[in-house]
């Protein structure tokens, strides 16, 4: 272990833990958070966003800790940290900056090396903020000059999670530096890990702006076509078969309406704005794009009450109304609920006086603070509206009979993913609809 390279991954989180555990099996590696109690976690096997099994933890010789002296001796300090938007949608790099800080702190602290550390940041940011304010910061601390005392690079995590198909080892990933022999080092230790192989970009800067439009690129898509849904749904006419219609065509890309969550998709498109605006340019196409997915849940909150009068036994009165919502992640087979357009959902259709439950059994409700959701009562049946927002394999699994007979007979189901569109619904009594 003594000759194996040391490596220190900041932030313990759905990108540095998978991280840290794959890169275990080559390196001395060093899981860093700040937080105790997930460290302790970690310690005993457990992983609260469940991408890692208590098998595969304690497997691994990875050394938990929420020491920052770990970043001393390390080559090659990586950083997961999140980047998120402030209230007003500008980029919050808080994170960063506090990493940097902290990275230039334990730099100072050492007199003699006999190496020059790397210090690699895989967080998703806009153009220039590696170098403009990473650097400068870690410079400040460690009185140390990039280049001289130690490297820096960028790898933008690609991941897609929840999608075996597409993880760690599968996504070609792409790497970026300040010069040759640092680029080099940073692909000896990637390519251990990714079978897919690495791609060099030209710099950092392109790195950042890769990374950042590709999830510009779906918001964008994704927006067009709840648009079109929206538009459809005035003019009477059925989203899906007019998608089905179009995907004839060699050319047509397929994507479909629905609701957009995640920590990627809803955030990244303001890291480019803000950065566009600071030199002179108001994005015309992005922002309005990102407008429409989310304010999506406020088109299905409506489509709910529009539904609802179609109910036989109408009460007249919303409250008199139960909903099950299914699923509460961002998207199928994960965990993870930040910027769920769901808990919107809910939020709002509780906000008008519809008596709501929910159930999601990858995700602890317990942990969601923004709202009060109702747990749904696992002997309750015949709700006048269920609502299938997640595709969970679990939900999908079950089957469309026992998600049917969660509904009185005369209710209304509502599959936000088309998850049963294909089924004979004509000689039913229930309602089906789907975007």
């Amino acid at each position: 272990m003594m000759n194996k390279k040391k490596i220190c991954v900041l932030g313990m989180g759905y990108v540095g833990l998978p991280l840290s555990v794959a890169l275990s099996n080559y390196y001395e590696v060093f899981g860093y958070d700040y937080n105790n109690e997930r460290i302790s976690q970690l310690q005993k096997g457990f992983d609260k966003n469940r991408i890692i099994t208590e098998d595969d933890l304690l497997s691994q010789s990875i050394n938990f800790t929420s020491k920052e002296d770990c970043i001393q001796n390390s080559n090659i300090v990586i950083v997961t940290v999140p980047t998120p938007v402030n209230s007003d949608n500008t980029p919050d790099v808080s994170y960063l900056e506090k990493a940097s800080r902290t990275i230039g702190q334990q730099f100072s602290y050492i007199k003699k090396r006999s190496f020059r550390p790397i210090v690699l940041f895989e967080s998703t940011t806009f153009p220039g903020c590696t170098e403009e304010i990473c650097v400068p910061i870690i410079e400040e601390f460690s009185n140390l000059k990039c280049g001289e005392g130690f490297d820096i690079g960028y790898s933008p995590e690609r991941t897609n999670f929840g999608d075996n198909n597409h993880n760690l080892e599968s996504i070609v990933k792409v790497i970026a530096a300040q010069n040759k022999s640092v680029l080099n080092e940073i692909a000896e230790v990637y390519s251990k890990i990714i079978k897919a192989g690495v791609y060099i970009a030209p710099s950092i800067k392109i790195a950042e702006a890769a990374k950042v439009i590709e999830n510009i690129q779906r918001d964008i898509n994704i927006s067009l076509m709840n648009e079109l849904l929206i538009i459809f749904d005035r003019l009477n006419i059925d989203t899906n078969q007019v998608l089905k219609v179009a995907e004839t065509k060699w050319n047509f890309v397929p994507f479909k309406p629905g609701l957009v969550g995640g920590h990627c998709i809803p955030v990244d498109p303001y890291y480019l704005t803000y950065i566009a605006e600071k030199k002179g340019y108001k994005s015309k196409i992005i922002l309005s794009g990102r407008q429409i997915n989310d304010q999506m849940y406020e088109f299905i909150v409506k489509k709910v009450e529009e539904l609802s009068e179609n109910l036989l036994d109408f009460p007249g009165n919303k409250s008199d109304i139960n909903i099950l919502v299914l699923g509460l992640a961002f998207k199928k087979n994960v965990t993870d609920t930040r910027n769920s357009q769901v808990i919107k959902l809910v939020r709002g259709l509780t906000d008008i006086g519809y008596k709501v439950e929910v159930e999601d059994p990858l995700v602890n409700v317990n942990e969601i603070y923004s709202y009060q959701l109702n747990i749904r009562n696992k002997d309750k049946v015949n709700y006048d509206i269920v609502i299938l927002a997640v595709d969970h394999d679990i939900f999908i699994n079950q089957g469309y009979e026992s998600i049917k007979n969660l509904i009185s007979d005369t209710g209304i189901l509502i599959d936000l993913n088309s998850t049963f569109y294909d089924y004979d619904h004509k000689n039913e009594s229930i309602l089906y609809w789907s975007p």
